[in-house]
């Protein structure tokens, strides 16, 4: 037959496979640039050449409406001297029976792959209306491209369609083909029994026939092989009689993948389980809902503000300290007169007084602070110069007393006031001898 051009366009070159219903040749297309293609030749039965003619174009006509990645493409169908020919892209790889015969059996990451792949085109045929049953799915009629792209060849439902009589042929090949195929009722999830079988050959590196049970008349393989409990429990529901096997492709790859939409190889946990594997470090010390204010050890210490009292006591202060620093200006222009000290007056003193006093664009300027006397030994020792603002807001406070005090007195009383309340506003506990001290310059401005 090499060398025969039919249909007067495809030239018929080496043999690439025989069998009792036909044989498959590679061939060229010579109206396509002489692209390679496949050339099936189907021999018909006893039935009538109309009979047959009528059905081989009717399956013929439903595989040329296929269209999907990893089915061949089926270019023409054509009858000539009695004979049934199909046209199909030639795919460059090896059939599984070809890598079985030279690796004996595969690794289950590449059989959970194959099967998982298989399982998309069966979705694809089996959803169809009508749903289009491959009816022989066996390592033969399985290629692994050159590409790594899994295709279905060598659909029987045409070859069926030529059989021997016109009662419906049983297709299939032993070892691969369930019980209702083999007496002429196939169905979709006859094809999920022939995947399944072709996976426990890929796997085990032997033939459904050697699992077979004589005694049961089922397959004897579970607790046998090596793989996953994951891809065994698949393979059970995919090679389990109708009643339990799975009822459709799309639940036995949901099975495969492990409900995850992964296969079951590469699976990846849920976000949620995830999440709960990532540990949250504890605090750093133990939490509190409402901590107590930090005080001094002393027993009647002034306490650190806090809380709602913290939030408003340090702006009272500083406002207040802004306001006696006008206050003491004004005092001290007066001593460097030669006004007697006695005639400050309180009431001269006022808040009123004092602001219109100075204009609000005019900065006042910083007076020079003398040095302070030597504290007594009971006192703590003596700091830096403080801020100016911190000082005049203590020296005011000591001008407002009615005793009177000499001017450098004054300012010795004035230095402490304010640092003890800058100690204070910054949130540092006093002794019990510098809150009294602090309580008297601020009522009467004596020491």
């Amino acid at each position: 037959m090499s060398g025969t051009v039919l249909a007067k366009r495809y030239e018929v070159g080496e043999l690439l496979g025989s069998g009792g219903f036909g044989a498959t040749y590679r061939a060229r297309d010579l109206a396509r640039f002489n692209a390679p293609c496949v050339v099936k030749e189907l021999l018909p039965g006893r039935r009538s050449n109309d009979v047959a003619r009528r059905l081989f174009e009717r399956e013929a006509r439903l595989l040329f409406e296929l269209h999907h990645p990893q089915i061949p493409t089926l270019h023409a169908y054509f009858e000539e001297e009695g004979r049934f020919y199909l046209v199909q892209d030639f795919v460059e790889g090896q059939t599984l029976s070809q890598r079985l015969r030279r690796d004996t059996r595969l690794s289950e990451i590449e059989v959970v792959s194959i099967v998982d792949s298989l399982l998309g085109v069966l979705e694809y045929l089996h959803g169809r209306e009508p749903p289009v049953i491959h009816r022989d799915i066996k390592p033969a009629n399985v290629i692994v491209g050159n590409d790594g792209v899994v295709y279905l060849i060598d659909f029987g439902a045409v070859r069926e369609a030529i059989g021997a009589d016109d009662q419906q042929t049983a297709i299939g090949t032993p070892g691969y083909t369930p019980r209702e195929q083999a007496v002429g009722r196939p169905r979709p999830s006859s094809d999920l029994y022939a995947l399944g079988a072709t996976a426990l050959e890929m796997i085990s590196g032997q033939h459904p026939l050697e699992w077979h049970d004589r005694s049961t008349g089922q397959l004897d393989w579970r607790g046998r092989l090596n793989c996953s409990a994951s891809l065994e429990e698949t393979l059970a529901g995919m090679l389990a009689e109708v009643p339990s096997r799975f009822p459709s492709a799309t639940e036995a790859r949901a099975a495969l993948r492990g409900g995850r939409g992964t296969p079951a190889s590469v699976q990846v946990a849920p976000v949620s389980e995830a999440a709960s594997d990532v540990a949250v470090p504890p605090p750093a010390g133990p939490v509190e809902d409402n901590p107590a204010p930090v005080v001094s050890s002393a027993s009647n210490a002034v306490g650190t503000p806090s809380g709602s009292t913290g939030r408003w006591l340090l702006p009272v202060l500083s406002g207040a300290a802004a306001l006696l620093v006008l206050v003491w200006f004004l005092g001290r222009g007066k001593e460097e007169r030669p006004t007697p000290t006695s005639a400050i007056a309180p009431a001269a003193l006022s808040q009123d007084s004092v602001a219109n006093s100075v204009p609000k664009s005019t900065p006042a300027p910083e007076p020079a602070v003398p040095a302070a006397p030597q504290q007594s030994p009971g006192d703590a020792a003596v700091r830096a110069p403080l801020p100016a603002a911190t000082r005049d807001t203590a020296t005011t406070a000591v001008a407002r007393d009615t005793n009177p005090v000499s001017s450098p007195q004054r300012d010795s009383m004035a230095i402490e006031c304010a640092r003890l309340l800058e100690r204070v506003s910054l949130g540092e506990a006093l002794t019990e001898r510098e809150a009294t001290r602090l309580s008297r310059f601020c009522k009467r401005g004596s020491p």
